[in-house]
Order: structure tokens, then C-alpha cells, then sequence
């Protein structure tokens, strides 16, 4: 297993090649990138990716500069900041297309960067959304990943998708239900630990039983944003998770890629979740 960190972990304010600079110098060798916000992605050097923003230039600059670091860009992560109103899973054909489309130039855009995965979060956030049953949304989240599949597999890109929809695509059943119907090597589960907590799932069980299908993880305790209506900033190992039991089950099923810790930054100390963070895990990938 490797250690990846994910660039919101950062502050805000800096830019790509800023992260990049903070992952290595808080000792992780791989970054998985978020695509957006749209306004933050302009200046230059962006302080976000997003493809269409990103000319060839602009892509050799972070990718070498990522080596010169040596920090592997191992990801990107297409998440509700390109699209807030639409995804995969939009009953409007119009806005599916649309997010098929910007999915398109982001494997491009991972290819260019030499990644290996683009993170897909399926939420559930479209009020249309909720008016179909859970095997229409399975369904639309299908068909949207046919048209992206082949795409997938020439450029070599594997397609994580994170589950995060309760009511259609949250645990192992869901995920393997999608991931089987689809049928590609190209095509697996993005898993977070920390959201299967929060959903009430058991992760070392959920784990236990997708198994090949993960191609990556996101590492962080349960959500903790909103504490007494003030946020709170944990690092991994200062929440309520079982890590013990958690990497229990990554050894049972061999699992050998990227674990990529997932918090929100703390402000007053741009280094301390991810420094925390890191020196806890170690503990567990020395065994």
C-alpha cells in the first residue's frame, strides 16, 4: 500500500504547483488532484486543474514539475465543483451529456498528467433526481459510463467511481451491481472509509467484499465538519474509526495501491492534518 494525499488538504489560496510543493514537503509522494472550481482555474498557474483551461503548456509545466518534486499526480478527482447541478446520474439527458463531455476532457487532461484514475463522485443532490426509483438512477449512472468506457480504455485511464448516493449507490450491492453491468477492467469503485461510516456502513465488511473491485481509496475519519456550528479540522487516527480493523481488511484482500488521506485543511497550520495524518498511518503500512 501507498500514501497519497488529496490537494484540498491544502490551503485555498494556493496553486497547483503550490500543492504539489506542500505534498512533498509534508512527505507524501503522490497527489490526487480536484478539477475545479471553474473561477479558480484562469490564473495562472491555475489553483485548480480543469482541462479546457489547461493548454499544452500549461500541462508539461505541472506534470514536470511534479517530477522535479518527485510527487506522482496520481488522480484527479471530478467532484461537485465542475458540475454542482448535474452528473452521470441527472434525469436530464441535457446536463448528462454535459458531465459525459467534461468527464471526457478530464481522462484526456489525466492522461497528459500521467495519472492513473479519475475519480467520478455520484451524489444525489438533483430534486428530478428524486423522483426516480433506485433502479432508474442505476440505470442513467450506466449509461452514462457506456459512453465514456471505451474512451476509458484506450487512454488506459481507470474510471473510480465514489459512491455517495444513499438510496442507490452506497454499499458493496450497489457498486457491484453498477460496476458488473458495465463489465470493464477500466471501471471500479473509488472507496472512502470515512463516508462509509458516515452512511452507517461497516468499512473493513464493505471492503471485505469488494475486494478487486477497488482501484483506490480515500482515507479520513467520519464527517466531522460541523461541530457546534464551528468546524473542526481531525487528522487520521484522531476520530472515532477502527483503523486497526480497516487495515485488517486491506491485508486480507491484498490490496496494494493508494490510500489518499481526504481532509479539509486547517487554517492556522497548512501542514499539521497532513503531517498527523501520515505519521499515524506509517504505523499501520509497516506491518
Amino acid at each position: 500500500m501507498k500514501l497519497g494525499i488529496h490537494s484540498s488538504i491544502f490551503p485555498e489560496g494556493l496553486n497547483v504547483l503550490q500543492k504539489i510543493e506542500y505534498t512533498a514537503k509534508t512527505g507524501y509522494n503522490a497527489i490526487e488532484l480536484e478539477i475545479g472550481p471553474l473561477w479558480a482555474s484562469s490564473s495562472k498557474p491555475p489553483r485548480n486543474v480543469v482541462a479546457r483551461f489547461l493548454d499544452k503548456n500549461d500541462r508539461k509545466e505541472i506534470l514536470e514539475h511534479a517530477k522535479s518534486n518527485n510527487v506522482r499526480i496520481q488522480s484527479l478527482c471530478f467532484g461537485m465543483f465542475v458540475s454542482p447541478s448535474y452528473h452521470i446520474a441527472d434525469p436530464d439527458p441535457r446536463y448528462r451529456d454535459l458531465a459525459v463531455s467534461q468527464l471526457k476532457e478530464t481522462i484526456e487532461l489525466a492522461t497528459d498528467l500521467q495519472s492513473e484514475v479519475v475519480l467520478i463522485f455520484v451524489p444525489e443532490t438533483s430534486p428530478m433526481q428524486m423522483l426516480l426509483n433506485c433502479d432508474q438512477k442505476r440505470s442513467l449512472v450506466k449509461e452514462s459510463l457506456l459512453k465514456l468506457v471505451r474512451f476509458a480504455e484506450d487512454t488506459g485511464i481507470i474510471i473510480g467511481l465514489e459512491p455517495c448516493a444513499p438510496t442507490f449507490f452506497v454499499g458493496w450491492k450497489d457498486i457491484l451491481t453498477i460496476i458488473n453491468a458495465i463489465n470493464s477492467d477500466n471501471v471500479k469503485c473509488y472507496y472512502d472509509v470515512g463516508n462509509a461510516v458516515h452512511f452507517g456502513l461497516s468499512p473493513d465488511e464493505e471492503l471485505m467484499h469488494l475486494g478487486k473491485a477497488i482501484t483506490q481509496i480515500h482515507i479520513k475519519e467520519p464527517n466531522q465538519l460541523l461541530e457546534n456550528k464551528t468546524i473542526s479540522f481531525p487528522s487520521v487516527g484522531q476520530g472515532t474509526m477502527n483503523w486497526a480493523s480497516i487495515f485488517s481488511a486491506l491485508t486480507k484482500i491484498d490490496y496494494q495501491r493508494y490510500l489518499i488521506v481526504e481532509h479539509y485543511p486547517d487554517p492556522s497550520n497548512p501542514y499539521r492534518v497532513a503531517n498527523e495524518s501520515r505519521n499515524f498511518l506509517e504505523k499501520f503500512l509497516k506491518f
